[in-house]
């Protein structure tokens, strides 16, 4: 049986977007499964999470049955990063089978205090130059009007969703293997980056690439080879 990957997006992310192009590498062995979020892709007209607590369940939904006989792993970046590790421990609480991996990128330890700014509440053009700014969204998205009324409620909605999530320490004993990858011109010091280690008791894997904050859309290959090497 292949293993499976599902994948979690970033802010204003589509899954299916993000990690289209990872399906088209894939390994017989691997399957790659982008997990879309309501509010974006085929999702479009429903409803956005509008808590962390909310894209946990909405995605464990969607991934329980799948997980009960595989090998498999899950993936987030940013945003995602976030549900992949609260996810990790739902299922851990739940006593289901556990992922093989949790692979997190670019994001800080979530233990760690987060000093960023609510930018979610930032009137549209600032928002949308701080958005810019991250190197994630096309400036183009931005100048077609239809486009822009559509992906920038999204888009603050989950700026929202992520700034107000808090770090719980897990009820049950967090055992599952991480692997965490940044950009190594991304905004997070070595020195907190491998603060990740405190948040399993198992392995902690730490992975440092060429690129900004959205590095994972310029290294396709060695995301993959980080895919067979973990899951």
């Amino acid at each position: 049986m292949r293993k499976k990957v599902f994948c979690l997006p970033y802010a204003g992310g589509s899954a299916k977007l993000i990690y289209g192009k990872w399906q088209r590498l894939e390994d017989p062995n691997i399957e790659i499964i982008p997990v879309e979020f309501p509010g974006r892709g085929s999702l479009l007209m429903d409803k956005c999470y509008e808590t962390i607590d909310e894209a946990i369940d909405g995605t464990l939904r969607i991934i329980r049955d799948s997980i009960k006989n595989c090998e498999y792993g899950i993936w987030g970046h940013s945003m995602g990063a976030i549900i992949a590790y609260e996810l990790g421990n739902r299922i851990n609480e739940l006593e289901l089978k556990k992922p093989k991996n949790i692979i997190v990128t670019g994001k800080k330890p979530l233990h760690l205090k987060d000093d960023e700014e609510p930018i979610h509440e930032l009137p549209d053009d600032e928002f949308i130059k701080e958005v810019i700014e991250l190197n994630g969204t096309q400036k183009g998205v931005f100048e077609n009007e239809e486009l822009k009324k559509l992906f920038l409620p999204v888009l603050r909605n989950d700026f929202k969703l992520v700034h107000e999530y808090k770090y719980k320490k897990p009820l049950n004993e967090f055992d599952i293997p991480l692997t965490v990858i940044t950009g190594n011109k991304d905004n997070i010091r070595d020195v907190e980056l491998f603060r990740w280690n405190d948040l399993t008791s198992s392995k902690c894997k730490i992975i440092i690439l060429e690129g900004d904050h959205f590095f994972i859309n310029d290294n396709v290959e060695n995301m993959w080879e980080i895919i067979k090497n973990t899951i």
